[in-house]
């Protein structure tokens, strides 16, 4: 008690003795509101300059996390006219393809041009971060944005959106558009975001990364990789895959804890896919709705709700986007897949020659 007591009467004193700590008078008032707006407004402009940008000449550590390897690789391309594809989506999108860098020079080889592959999928990605990592990239060097896309895609409503929008992973801005999307189907706007997400964002990050005097030429950065062609530092599985009985009972749970949100939401999330399709198509990009591999333990979900999902692809289609349900036409043997959905080295190295010829076959301007 002593102790405190001591520090109460110190506390007490040091404020008794510092008049310049309160705002009593108006010319005090005035200098304090004008120090807070020196200190605001920069700080403001900063954050609305999408700080992240900053990492276009920085190289991430071999042990940075996932999201910071990806927004390197954002601002690197940001910065770089370079013609770029980016595919966006979940971990099983993530899991697809190999190293960007490989991906990159087979596509600028075939294109006879350079062209920047991103892979862009993350862990459990909501929609609202698949729309603004699709726009991280300029209006002029986004070629095509590829849909990694499965039931998981379509159980996400506007309500969702707005919620999941509260604690996001990535340090993007809500994008315009899907805020437009949302409001008009009766939501107020997702504009939800916490204070200077962006700015903390990157400050948190500083010691992940190692920055450089310049930023590397094309080049230089489609090699820089040192990883073995299909699996890199964002795969996280690795073989030996889940046996028959492992896949079947996850997709048993699969099916008990989602088949009725796909259910739900599925009319109001093939809404907001409309409006994402729309955007792109409006700024010029092309748009592959890519329905990704599964494992044949799969089946008992497909047979429930795969008809109501080629449904909403083939609308989606209709409206001008490019669509390939692999779901099952894929010719991947079981030994592939991880578990039910996920794509192992072999899966990827097998897969790679059939996803390079649909992406030079949906591209702009690039001859076969």
């Amino acid at each position: 008690m002593r102790s405190a007591m001591s520090v109460s009467d110190r506390l007490r004193r040091i404020i008794e003795g510092a008049p310049w700590l309160w705002i009593n008078t108006p010319t005090r008032a005035a200098a304090a509101a004008v120090a807070a707006l020196l200190v605001l407004a920069p700080t403001v402009m900063f954050e609305n300059s999408e700080p992240w940008h900053l990492l276009a000449t920085a190289k991430p550590d071999k042990d940075a996390a996932r999201e910071t390897h990806l927004m390197t690789t954002l601002a690197w391309t940001s910065a770089t006219p370079v013609d770029t594809v980016i595919m966006v989506g979940g971990s099983s999108a993530r899991e697809f393809s190999g190293l960007d860098s490989r991906l990159s020079r087979l596509l600028s080889a075939r294109c006879g041009r350079a062209i920047h592959f991103v892979n862009a999928g993350t862990s459990s990605q909501t929609m609202a971060e698949s729309w603004a990592l699709a726009e991280g990239i300029p209006d002029a060097q986004r070629r095509l944005v590829v849909v990694g896309i499965n039931y998981s895609g379509f159980e996400q409503g506007p309500a969702e959106i707005v919620r999941e929008l509260r604690s996001p992973l990535l340090p993007l801005k809500v994008p315009r558009a899907l805020k437009h999307a949302v409001k008009s189907g009766g939501y107020s706007s997702p504009d939800t975001t916490p204070w200077m997400n962006q700015t903390s964002w990157l400050v948190r990050r500083l010691d992940q990364v190692t920055f450089q005097d310049k930023i590397e030429p094309f080049e230089d950065f489609v090699r820089s990789e040192g990883q073995t062609p299909w699996q890199g530092p964002q795969h996280i599985y690795r073989a030996p895959a889940l046996d028959r009985t492992q896949k079947a009972g996850i997709v048993r749970r699969m099916t008990a804890e989602r088949l009725h949100l796909f259910n739900a939401r599925h009319k109001e999330a093939l809404a907001l896919w409309h409006a994402f399709l729309a955007r792109f198509i409006e700024r010029k990009s092309a748009v592959l709705f890519l329905a990704l591999p599964e494992s044949a333990s799969m089946e008992p979900m497909n047979r429930r709700v795969g008809s109501a999902f080629a449904s909403d692809l083939s609308t989606l289609e209709r409206d001008g986007a490019r669509v390939a349900d692999w779901r099952t036409n894929h010719g991947l043997p079981e030994a592939s897949f991880y578990d039910q959905q996920h794509l192992l080295e072999s899966g990827r190295h097998a897969i790679e020659p059939r996803f390079v010829d649909l992406l030079v076959n949906t591209l702009p301007d690039c001859s076969p």
